[in-house]
C-alpha cells in the first residue's frame, strides 16, 4: 500500500480528563495519514464535546447512552470507524497517551512494511524513558527493552530499528487493520476497566501478526495513582481487579494461556507495593479465586466484588468533593 492510500481513523475512550484529551488531539494534528479522530465521552461531558469541536480537523464526538467501560468505549468508537469503507487502518489511543511528531506516519509506515495487522510504538513516560512494554518475540529486543531508564534511542542503537513481533501490549497507541476487527471481534465489555486491552490483543495476535515499531515513540503519562499505596485506595483496588482478570484470561482463554507465565510475577509485585497483610493475602485469593478458579472477569454480575468496592469508593470520593464545594470560604 502506498502513503498516499493510507487512511487512519483514531479511537479514543475518554473519561472526565478534558486537558489530557485536548493534549492527544494537539498531538495528532499534523498528522498526514490522520483522516478523522472519533472520541467516545464515557464521562458525558460537554467540556469534552467542547474540546473536540475545537479542533482544526475532523473529530467526531460520541457520547454513548451510558457509561461504557473502556473497551466499551473504545468498541463503540471501533463500530462507528467501521462504517466508513474509505478507511484502511485504525489507531486506538489511551485519553492520558500523547504522540510525538511523526509517530502516526512512523507506526502506519513500519506496520505496512512488516506486512502486519497490527502494531504498537516504543512508549515514553514523562520523563522520556521507556515503560509499558510489549511482550516482544525477539530475546535481545526483550531483554534490552526491560532495562531500568532506557531511551527510546538506546534501544535503537542496541536493536535497531526493524519492527518486532510481539503477542501481548497495552493499547497506549496501537494501530489495526479492519481485517483483524472483522475476523476477530471487538474489545470485551466485561471487564469493566483492567485488562480488557491485554485479552484484545492477545486475541489478535493468535491469528495475525503484531509488531512494534522502533522509529515510532508515544508518551504516557497517566494522573497520579488515587490513595496512593494504601489499602482500599482506587489504586489499591485497581490492581485487585487487574489480578481477577488476569488469572481469567491466562487460565481461561486459549489465546491467553501465552501470559501464564507472567502470572507469579504481577501477584509478587501486588504484594511488594502493598505489603503482605491479612487484607492484601485475602484480596490475592479472591482474585484467584474468582478469576482462575470460578473463570469469570471483574464486571460480571455476582463475580465483581472489587468493582462494587470500586464504585462505593468513587462515590464516597464524589460526596466529598460536593460538601467542599457547598462549604464557604
Amino acid at each position: 500500500m502506498s502513503s498516499d492510500a493510507i487512511s487512519v481513523a483514531g479511537v479514543v475512550a475518554a473519561y472526565k480528563r478534558p486537558e489530557m484529551l485536548r493534549s492527544l488531539l494537539a498531538s495528532l494534528q499534523e498528522s498526514r495519514y490522520l483522516r478523522k479522530m472519533i472520541v467516545v465521552d464515557n464521562g458525558l461531558d460537554a467540556e469534552m464535546e467542547a474540546i473536540c469541536r475545537e479542533q482544526s480537523y475532523p473529530v467526531l464526538y460520541h457520547r454513548p447512552e451510558c457509561n461504557l467501560g473502556c473497551g466499551g468505549g473504545v468498541a463503540r468508537g471501533l463500530q462507528l470507524a467501521l462504517q466508513d469503507p474509505a478507511i484502511t487502518h485504525f489507531c486506538c489511543f489511551d485519553d492520558d497517551a500523547h504522540a510525538t511528531p511523526g509517530a502516526l506516519e512512523a507506526l502506519m509506515d513500519g506496520m505496512i512494511a512488516a506486512e502486519a495487522d497490527l502494531a504498537v510504538p516504543l512508549i515514553i513516560d514523562a520523563d522520556g524513558y521507556i515503560g509499558w512494554q510489549a511482550g516482544l518475540q525477539d530475546r535481545l529486543a526483550w531483554k534490552t527493552i526491560l532495562r531500568k531508564r532506557l531511551l527510546p534511542e538506546d534501544y535503537r542503537a542496541i536493536c535497531g530499528l526493524k519492527p518486532v513481533p510481539f503477542t501481548w501490549a497495552p493499547w497506549t497507541a496501537l494501530a489495526l487493520t479492519p481485517r483483524v476487527i472483522r475476523e476477530c471481534g471487538y474489545p470485551r465489555e466485561d471487564f469493566w476497566f483492567c485488562v480488557e486491552d491485554l485479552e484484545f490483543v492477545l486475541r489478535l495476535t493468535y491469528r495475525h501478526r503484531g509488531v512494534m515499531v522502533p522509529s515510532a515513540v508515544c508518551r504516557h503519562v497517566p494522573p497520579p495513582a488515587s490513595g496512593g499505596n494504601e489499602v482500599e485506595s482506587g489504586h489499591y483496588l485497581r490492581f485487585c481487579l487487574s489480578l481477577q482478570n488476569l488469572a481469567y484470561v491466562s487460565t481461561r482463554l486459549p489465546h491467553g494461556r501465552r501470559i501464564l507465565r507472567h502470572l507469579p510475577g504481577n501477584y509478587l509485585r501486588f504484594f511488594r507495593t502493598f505489603g503482605l497483610k491479612p487484607a492484601t493475602v485475602r484480596d490475592v485469593w479472591l482474585a484467584w479465586w474468582l478469576g482462575g478458579m470460578r473463570g469469570q472477569p471483574a464486571g460480571i454480575p455476582g463475580f465483581d466484588s472489587f468493582k462494587q468496592r470500586f464504585l462505593k469508593l468513587a462515590a464516597r470520593r464524589e460526596q466529598r468533593a460536593v460538601v467542599a464545594q457547598t462549604q464557604p470560604g
